[in-house]
């Protein structure tokens, strides 16, 4: 009879519980709203009109007969149903987790709770992944089937299923290019071609202009970043997160993979203010019953039945070329690169006739062939150690070290630059080093 008397206490407090609930839908996806703008209480057949014209002053005409009518066109955002339900035993769990009876004690029903709580959290962290990549299908049987994500609406604009039954997205309209295959060696060549052929307007937004992409792209551009050896190219995050500065953009375009872009088929660029989301947290399915959240289950008195349903949708306010570009394309981790682990070596001051030695590590990946090693300039004064880095040394755990010696015969500064390359494989890294003799 305590366990009917505890499941009653759990159903009751399930309204209390819905705002906890409720509230935990949009924590666990928070990262992904802060780089788009949320429509609160939208649901089902309500739409909010985005409104873009394209209307262009022209020269004007003294007959009378003006020129180029621009349009004003609206895009429709709209939220669908979807709802979450399961069945557990309080008893079972509780006792699965503490290994104890669980009591109608107020210590044990906040940890009921907490429960209910985390079957929410697992389910709505999955929404992450609808708000790119779902695919709206009201007899889906996953959170992907919630609604259309931003990836799936470029797809269909770009194949004119849409209203207008004509495609939106194209590169003859300029919001659309093919960027190819993307890997360590040329990732910000190809991201830096993208925010190049991308529309004047679009990058000069107000504010941060976003490159969404998935997170083995963005890793590849920091490997490119780092490949390079350059300070000026080197890798700059954004206030200590994931999020990266694309270089020579004077911090204006931000890339970045918030959760759910790993199955990204186009790389989106675009600011805030043109991605939205809608959201409604009161079901139309509880309020049809006069039940919140948890009830008892119909023939198991033991049993507790949890039920919720939302309103969920994602839509782009305009995809003309001033507010939104986009590229397909194809990542390739697979691809042959090197690295070292310093872009520069300054020995400071050394006594002449006296050496100092620093090591770089070299590291490799799908080599094909040996990395040469040698020094430019520097009057002899700089010398390394290995002049032949194999594949297998490179490619090894930890990479390969070399030495690098700096031995001045008088005093002044001298300068070289260690060079470590392979035509075989398209590899050529450049590494500064500096040191001043003294007497």
């Amino acid at each position: 009879m305590a366990n009917i008397t505890l499941a009653t206490q759990l159903v009751n407090s399930g309204q209390t519980f819905r705002e906890t609930a409720l509230a935990e839908v949009l924590f666990q996806i928070r990262d992904n709203l802060k780089y788009m703008r949320h429509r609160t209480m939208l649901r089902g057949s309500d739409t909010t009109y985005m409104l873009r014209g394209n209307g262009e002053f022209t020269p004007y005409d003294p007959d009378g007969d003006p020129k180029a009518p621009g349009a004003i066109k609206a895009r429709t955002l709209t939220t669908n149903h979807s709802e979450l339900f399961v069945e557990f035993d309080p008893e079972n769990i509780y006792r699965t987790l503490f290994d104890k009876p669980l009591s109608k004690s107020k210590i044990t029903m906040p940890m009921v709770k907490a429960i209910v709580v985390e079957e929410i959290r697992t389910a709505a962290s999955k929404l992450n992944f609808a708000i790119w990549s779902g695919v709206y299908d009201p007899d889906g049987t996953n959170n992907l089937a919630n609604m259309d994500g931003f990836d799936t609406i470029i797809a269909k604009e770009k194949a004119g299923q849409n209203e207008s039954h004509t495609p939106t997205i194209s590169q003859a309209l300029g919001n659309y290019i093919q960027l190819g295959q993307i890997t360590p060696y040329n990732a910000g060549d190809k991201l830096k071609l993208l925010w190049t052929v991308a529309n004047a307007l679009l990058k000069a937004t107000d504010g941060t202009v976003y490159m969404f992409m998935p997170d083995n792209v963005r890793e590849m551009y920091i490997s490119w970043c780092t490949n390079h050896g350059n300070q000026t190219l080197a890798a700059q995050y954004v206030n200590d997160t994931k999020d990266v500065y694309l270089h020579n953009t004077n911090k204006k375009c931000v890339l970045c993979s918030p959760p759910g872009t790993d199955d990204l088929k186009h790389i989106i660029l675009t600011s805030r203010n043109n991605l939205r989301f809608g959201s409604d947290g009161i079901g139309e399915g509880e309020n049809a019953t006069g039940e919140y959240l948890l009830r008892l289950h119909g023939t198991n008195p033991r049993k507790v039945q949890m039920y919720t349903d939302c309103w969920d949708g994602a839509q782009f306010e305009a995809v003309t070329k001033e507010y939104l570009m986009c590229a397909s394309f194809s990542a390739n981790n697979s691809a042959v690169y090197a690295s070292t682990d310093i872009e520069s070596i300054d020995f400071g001051e050394v006594t002449a006739n006296q050496n100092e030695t620093e090591d770089i590590t070299v590291s490799g990946v799908n080599l094909t062939s040996a990395l040469q090693v040698s020094v430019n300039g520097g009057d002899g004064k700089f010398t390394v150690n290995k002049s032949t880095i194999t594949a297998a040394e490179a490619m090894a755990d930890g990479g390969q070290a070399v030495t690098v010696t700096f031995a001045p015969t008088a005093a002044g500064a001298k300068s070289a630059t260690i060079i470590i390359a392979s035509a075989t494989d398209d590899i050529y890294l450049e590494i500064p080093v500096t040191g001043t003799g003294k007497s």
